[in-house]
């Protein structure tokens, strides 16, 4: 019995060792694969800093300051060292915070836009008796997106107690029946009133509005002495309309609160009050109403179409999600502290899906596509991988505005099927009164300008445009001057299917504040750079057709185009049709004959310019060559204009092969086996500290990559989640990366109570003023600084293709020329603090629903006109130094494996210096076990995983020079990134790099050893 009960004993304790040994082995595994994001989780880093005496000036070693480092009795920067003997600066986090809000929010009253404002209704004045509405006064605004972007503001500022402290005086007993509703509404399955909440449902997630009808209010003002208060403080209603938005949220579904399902419409109980406050209005109880809208996207304005009038809602404001120094800036804005002189980033139009891209917007599936890999589809956009749906940007260049004024000029011309019913959402011939609102860069003031002749000159290939703008109105403002280009639409373009917008924003600029009866001289250069197009079936490149250009300043979109078509020689008949008169005054006409070489080399390297994207194109792509689709063309409206999304099907071989993760490595003949482990520099041992500022080809470059071991170098590449690696062959410190696009997601500075959620991009770019959008960048980098990072997951300059896009919020504009200004103001202010941008999302990722592997089609002219100008505009002009791939395909290849994208156009045609990261690996493409993605990715231009690669993946091709030499100029793109960057602070010649095994790993060892031992043991007890 003693026997037995011995051998039961070390029986159960052998399998138990032995289960946890397997576990841990498993684990360890696993562990491997996700080490970065492990090491965020624990906040810990693998390298570690250095100092030995070097006798340099530790004021020398920070290479990027903050303005609000703190400094000693003498002046200079008051630097801490720490154990390693690294100097740090210190910091006063609460003047740096004051200057982020200050700066927020000028960009929030910049950016903020009045879409209209009948007899002045607006601004209001100190101590003017107000009542609010809207369940978000009480229980707050949407401040921040959804998403990985977001920003936590734990402790927020008050709406209501903001109002009183700026003046005005809130109705007290009208915000108790709010909170009152809330209370009572809390119960419902719902969620309470006021919260935009979402739920899984399909492939969305779903926002809800849950607004309080003017029944339920009037129902819970009974008996609390309120009856006749909103009277008492009536001198103006207040409602505010809220929308969120967010990663994982796209918009376009079906719901129940609006009259037509649409979440950007206003919902049933938000026009009952709104139609309750007209009444108080029309029975004197109130003198004026004011609608507030606190979202990222456009909003349907069909159902309060009659409602827009001095009989209706007088005035309305859009003001953005704008973060922390959101209520501070509509305050002053409802005061007139500040005017208003914003201007909208995208087409306000009565009906949303009036835009044609609507017709292609969300998920759809291949008929047949049998040898696809399987879809990993659970709901979530990022754990889910789309494999076997795609979508078609079948409305080609005729994106936002573009479509509808070039559509407007068509209807005045005549002919071309633009009064077509087609797209027209009133069922009638299509009118362009009957389907915008407000036009791209519409925007009113609190005062009036006048524009002077404009004056154009030729400066080698620049034009140099001026024009005198003079404040006409009573109050100090400014006014954004905005040029627009039409190029001639010919018999070529029609014939090779070369699309032409027509009106396109080619420059705009800001007058400082001016006073009343104050004048200044606007200067704009547009390059001629501007007016080429692509021709991706001609001549297979860039061309100047030959005709008429004409250059025009203008309010906005509209009357720019306006003032163009006053200057043809229209027919009565013609001008009969049109909304406007024009004014030729503000035109100038350039002439050109036809150029097919002067943009067919790339002004930036001197490279070819050529087709790179036919595999994009469902119309030039071998796979597809039997499914053609119509894009859509000026040529024939009524024949063209999308009504259903394109239907494709996957069934040829070479489409089933390119729709593979795992593609074959392709190798160079002529490539050489990089050296390894070598010093050959002519001064020894380099550190990259001593490349700082070196340029990029330079030899030396060369030296340093050859001290490296493949390990190292491995390293790097696969290590980018949070954080990216360094080196201790070459002392290359590594550094931390978070999101987000709108305000940096991560810990809070000593001392302050919140994080920075900054303006959203659609309210920085709304501001049409660049060295204001670099000061913020300049903010933005500081706030970075302060909390010890060096990287961040943004900008986002991805286009609106739809407003039902879900991270609206995060990205600028529907039009690239705009957003590349922005994008470049923004990321030169953030240079100049040593950040590193991972730019998202490189590209065609305008949609959340199936964005993960989703095959994306885009003929070559969109595509490089629309979605890769804000990219290039940042990279030739800003030279940023990050950009963060998508998760889609463009075409069947996933944009990682894209040569033709990430070398032949990003370096090859732009001269892009940085690195590229892949998004997160939640994502099975991201981390498939084949490891050709890893090889093939790297020889297209794809230089770090964010995690998910295992340390030994790269192994089977240590010999292989193609992909050696690859993974070695990745390297080189990291660390040249990195030697230029606030990583390097505290740096000096003498600074050694050393690897820290994190206490994770050393755990997990040390679990893993001892429960091998006690297996073992067990076992030999057994025996």
């Amino acid at each position: 019995m003693k026997k037995i009960f011995k051998r039961s004993v070390w029986t159960l304790l052998a399998i138990f060792f032995a289960l946890i040994f397997v576990i841990v082995l498993v684990g360890d595994t696993i562990a491997s694969d996700f080490e970065s994001w492990i090491d965020s989780f624990f906040d810990v880093t693998r390298y570690q800093l250095v100092n030995d005496e070097s006798g340099e000036d530790p004021e020398e070693t920070q290479y990027f300051k903050s303005d609000y480092a703190l400094k000693d009795e003498n002046g200079k920067l008051a630097l801490v060292k720490d154990d390693q003997g690294v100097y740090h600066q210190t910091y006063d986090n609460a003047a740096m915070r004051a200057h982020s809000l200050d700066v927020a929010e000028r960009v929030g009253e910049e950016g903020s836009v009045l879409l209209w404002n009948f007899d002045n209704a607006l601004p209001l004045s100190k101590g003017d008796k107000v009542t609010t509405f809207g369940m978000s006064s009480i229980l707050g605004w949407q401040l921040s997106g959804r998403g990985s972007g977001s920003v936590d503001i734990s402790n927020p500022p008050d709406y209501l107690a903001t109002l009183r402290e700026k003046g005005l005086d809130v109705n007290k007993a009208f915000e108790n029946v709010l909170k009152l509703v809330r209370a009572r509404g809390a119960s419902r399955s719902y969620g309470e009133y006021g919260y935009e909440t979402w739920e899984e449902k399909g492939q969305h997630l779903h926002f809800s509005v849950n607004e309080a009808s003017w029944t339920l209010l009037m129902q819970n003002s009974k008996n609390q002495n309120v009856a006749d208060s909103v009277g008492e403080y009536g001198d103006a209603a207040l409602f505010v309309v809220t929308r969120q938005g967010g990663e994982e949220g796209d918009t376009l579904y079906s719901g129940s609160e609006s009259e037509d399902n649409s979440y950007l419409s206003f919902t049933n109980e938000e026009r009952t009050v709104i139609e309750g406050l007209i009444g108080l209005k029309k029975a004197n109880v109130i003198k004026k109403i004011v609608l507030l809208i606190n979202a990222a996207a456009p909003m349907n304005l069909k159902y309060v179409k009659d409602d827009i009038s001095a009989e209706g809602v007088d005035a309305c404001l859009w003001v953005g999600i704008g973060g922390n120094a959101q209520y501070n800036y509509v305050a002053d804005l409802l005061l007139g502290n500040a005017n208003p002189s914003g201007r909208l980033t995208d087409t306000w139009v009565y009906d949303c899906m009036s835009a044609p891209s609507n017709a292609n917007f969300g998920k759809y599936t291949f008929t047949e596509s049998e040898g696809v890999p399987a879809d990993w589809d659970n709901t979530y956009t990022t754990s889910g991988n789309y494999n076997k749906e795609y979508v078609v940007y079948q409305e080609g260049i005729y994106v936002g505005y573009r479509y509808y004024e070039t559509r407007y000029e068509d209807y005045v011309l005549g002919g071309r099927g633009a009064d077509s019913v087609k797209g027209s959402m009133s069922g009638a011939s299509w009118k362009y009164g009957d389907e915008v609102a407000y036009t791209f860069g519409h925007g009113e003031s609190y005062t009036t300008f006048s524009y002077g002749k404009l004056s154009v000159r030729k400066d080698g290939t620049d034009y140099k445009l001026s024009v005198s703008v003079t404040n006409t109105g009573s109050v100090a403002g400014k006014e954004v001057v905005e040029i627009y280009l039409q190029k001639p639409y010919t018999q070529y373009d029609i014939e090779n299917k070369v699309e032409k917008s027509a009106v396109d924003l080619v420059g705009f600029a800001k007058t400082g504040l001016l006073e009343p009866g104050k004048s200044e001289t606007v200067e704009i250069t547009v390059p001629e750079y501007e007016f080429k197009s692509y021709d991706s079936n001609g001549k297979k490149t860039y061309i100047l057709e030959a005709g008429d250009y004409y250059l025009a300043a203008g309010r906005d979109a509209h009357d720019a185009l306006n003032n163009i078509l006053a200057a043809k020689s229209l027919t009565s008949e013609q001008k009969s049709r049109m909304d406007g008169e024009g004014d030729t005054d503000l035109v100038y006409k350039a002439s050109y004959s036809h150029d097919v070489d002067t943009y067919a080399v790339s002004p930036f390297t001197n490279a070819p310019v050529t087709n790179q994207f036919d595999d994009v194109d469902v119309n030039r792509y071998v796979g597809t060559k039997n499914q053609g689709v119509k894009y859509l063309s000026r040529r024939d409206w009524n024949d063209t204009y999308p009504t259903t999304n394109a239907v494709l099907t996957c069934t040829d071989p070479q489409m089933v092969a390119d729709l593979q993760y795992g593609k074959a490595v392709v190798e160079d003949p002529e490539a050489e086996m990089p050296l390894y482990d070598t010093v050959t520099s002519e001064y020894g041992k380099l550190t990259l500290i001593q490349l700082k500022g070196v340029p990029f080809d330079d030899p030396l470059w060369d030296d340093l990559l050859n001290q490296m071991s493949f390990a190292e170098q491995v390293d790097i590449m696969r290590r980018g989640a949070h954080r990216i690696a360094g080196a201790t062959s070459v002392a290359a410190p590594g550094f931390l990366a978070t999101d987000g696009p709108c305000g940096i997601h991560a810990g809070i500075a000593e001392g302050l109570d919140n994080q920075m959620a900054e303006p959203c991009n659609p309210i920085v770019a709304s501001t049409f003023n660049v060295e204001l959008i670099e000061e913020y960048g300049e903010a933005f980098g500081m706030e970075i600084l302060h909390i010890g990072y060096v990287g961040i997951y943004g900008l986002g300059t991805n286009i609106h293709r739809s407003a039902y896009g879900g991270r609206a919020w995060e990205y600028y504009s529907e039009d690239g020329f705009l957003a590349g200004k922005i994008f470049t103001a923004a990321n030169n202010g953030l240079l100049k603090k040593g950040i590193v941008m991972f730019t998202k999302h490189f590209v065609l990722n305008e949609q959340e629903i199936c964005r993960a592997g989703v095959t994306t089609w885009s003929n070559e002219q969109a595509l490089r006109e629309i979605y890769l100008k804000p990219f290039e505009t940042g990279v030739t002009e800003g030279h940023t130094n990050g950009l963060m791939t998508s998760f889609n395909r463009i075409g069947c290849t996933w944009v990682g494996l894209h040569k033709g994208l990430l070398t032949n156009v990003l370096r090859g045609e732009w001269g892009f210096e940085g690195l590229t990261e892949t998004d997160s690996p939640t994502a099975p493409h991201m981390r498939t076990s084949t490891t050709t993605i890893y090889a093939s990715g790297l020889i297209a231009g794809q230089d770090v995983w964010m995690g998910s690669v295992n340390e030994t993946d790269l192994d089977e091709y240590r010999s292989n020079a193609t992909v050696m030499q690859a993974l070695r100029q990745a390297v080189h793109r990291v660390l040249y990134v990195q030697a230029n960057s606030a990583a390097m602070n505290g740096l000096t010649s003498s600074t050694r790099v050393v690897y820290v095994t994190p206490a994770w790993e050393q755990a997990l060892l040390a679990v893993e050893i001892l429960s091998g031992i006690f297996t073992a043991a067990s076992l030999a007890m057994l025996a």
